[in-house]
Parts: C-alpha cells; structure tokens; sequence
C-alpha cells in the first residue's frame, strides 16, 4: 500500500521528461503499417529490470492503428480489476488521443466493487462491447477463460490484437497469443502496476482515480 501511495504521489507530479520524447520513434509509422498482422510477445520480466516504458509504447502504437481499445475485467469484477480499468482507460485516452477506450466485464462485477464505484461516481460498464472490440485489453486478468465462454470465443475468433496488464504470474494457456504483456508478479495489485503506467507517462492522475486505485 505505502509504495503504491508514492507511485502515486510522484506521477501526479510535473515530470522534467516529457512524454514525447519517450515515444518518438523515427520507425513508427512502418511499425505502425506491420502491427495488425504481427502477434509478436513483449513481456516484462519479473526477474530482471526492464523499462516499462517499451511496454507502453507498444499499446500506444496499437491504439493508434485500431483507434479502438476494449479493456476487460474478469468475471465478478474486484475493485482492483475495474479500478485499474478506469485508471488505464484515462491514461491512454490522454497518451493516445482519438483512440476509443471502452470497459466491459462480460462476468459482471461485485456487490463490494458497485458500491465502490458508485461513490466515486464513475460509471458501471457494460457486460458486453459495443460493436468492434479494436484491441483487447485483459486488466488484473491473466487469461481469457476468466472472462467467460462468449467473450473469450468472440477474442479468439476475431484474431484481434491482445494485451494483458496484470499482477498474476503469466498464464501458460496464453504463450503465443499475446502482443504485449506487462506483468509483474512482484507488485502487489494492477492498481499499482497502472500507477507507475502514469509515472512513466509522466501524466498525473486524476484525484478521483488516484483515490480508485488507493
């Protein structure tokens, strides 16, 4: 709790590196062309240092190709799960702008975290996407099953981009599907992993998400 309170305390900060110069690439345009193809791995190690900042270069680069991005919590969402998602959702509507970010939770969520939410006015999500899903977001849910039959088929079948942002060791289940992947076993919630998202953004969080992911 204490770390992820100083997490948070330093990405509401102004940062002395702007986020541009983080994610200018002189390549990114034919990145950008080869991603709907590609099913290439990027995962963070648990076990080494490695910027996450790569990481979320590569779900910015996704987002402006699909310009759509669906974040899933797992069935009978936990405040850490759909927290995380409203968290992460601002987060890449700021980083990238015109991208469509929408929450579902196909499984439903807790009486515990509707009460939650509620009160910190944010909006319950839908249990189905609208639509197109763009690219698939798993949040603080490390596998598709946790999701459900439907929503789990309609993934698959869609051979759509998938990024996972979790907490949980990596699911074997997942190798080879994955685009992106932050994990960090080490941290003690997705709340926290989202929380150094934006201090590597350099981008504050809003007092109602810093009190969410809390």
């Amino acid at each position: 709790m204490g770390g992820r309170r100083n997490v948070l305390r330093n990405a509401s900060r102004n940062h002395k590196r702007s986020f541009r110069n983080v994610f200018v690439h002189r390549d990114l345009q034919q990145q950008e062309a080869s991603l709907p193809g590609t099913r290439k791995s990027v995962l963070i190690s648990t076990t080494t240092q490695i910027p996450q900042e790569k990481h979320l270069r590569e779900i910015v680069k996704l987002a402006k190709v699909s310009r759509i991005l669906t974040l899933f919590c797992h069935q009978n969402a936990d405040p850490d799960s759909l927290c995380s998602a409203f968290a992460l959702k601002s987060l890449i509507e700021k980083i990238a702008p015109g991208t469509e970010v929408r929450i579902a939770s196909p499984g439903g969520i807790s009486a515990p975290t509707k009460y939650l939410i509620r009160n910190l006015g944010l909006a319950i999500p839908e249990k189905k996407p609208l639509n197109k899903i763009g690219v698939a977001v798993l949040v603080d849910t490390n596998n598709l099953g946790q999701l459900g039959a439907e929503a789990s088929r309609e993934i698959i079948e869609s051979s759509i981009p998938l990024v996972v942002v979790d907490h949980h060791h990596e699911h074997p289940e997942m190798k080879g599907r994955i685009s992106v992947e932050i994990i960090d076993s080490t941290s003690s919630s997705t709340a926290e992993i989202v929380a150094q998202l934006y201090e590597i953004a350099g981008v504050s969080v809003e007092e109602k998400l810093a009190e969410a992911l809390l």
